[in-house]
């Protein structure tokens, strides 16, 4: 598992890319050479005990902290001169995004299943929610090689 770690550029979250891994961390008086990929392999446990239901959002927030204030001060990174705080809100974003994932993963791996693909040979894309700024799925599954069945986007499974 590749820990994601977010980062806030302007209004919007995004991801930092693996070849940012070697950013160093900051200001908390860190080991020398400590950098985002060592904080990546820092979080992998605590999100996978949180992902098998061993603790909760809170608990695993908290322990994030714990390992990242050894001495009270939180760490942060730039990337592009733009500075990274690790706050409470990186800290929910860290724990909401790698569990949705990992989630989502083993939901995906689940329905490959024989039985499972048997019962429900297709899926469909669905939009749930509408985020901040609209966007037109329809065009980007097109766009991307799907096709439109009776105005719904489905794929057969496998």
């Amino acid at each position: 598992m590749m820990v994601i770690l977010p980062f806030r550029s302007g209004a919007h979250w995004t991801t930092v890319a693996a070849c940012d891994y070697a950013t160093p961390l900051q200001g908390a008086d860190l080991v020398v050479g400590c950098r985002l990929k060592n904080l990546g392999n820092l979080i992998e446990p605590l999100i996978a005990e949180h992902t098998m239901g061993n603790t909760d959002h809170m608990a695993t927030r908290q322990r994030i902290k714990a390992a990242l204030t050894p001495n009270g001060k939180l760490p942060y990174f730039e990337i592009g001169g733009v500075r990274q705080e690790l706050d409470n809100e990186w800290l929910d974003m860290v724990v909401k995004t790698n569990t949705d994932l990992v989630c989502g993963h083993c939901s995906f791996v689940h329905g490959m299943d024989p039985e499972v693909l048997d019962a429900y040979p297709a899926r469909e894309l669905v939009q749930v929610r509408s985020g901040a700024e609209p966007y037109d799925w329809k065009v980007r599954w097109v766009e991307s090689g799907g096709k439109i069945h009776g105005g719904r986007m489905i794929r057969p499974q496998g």
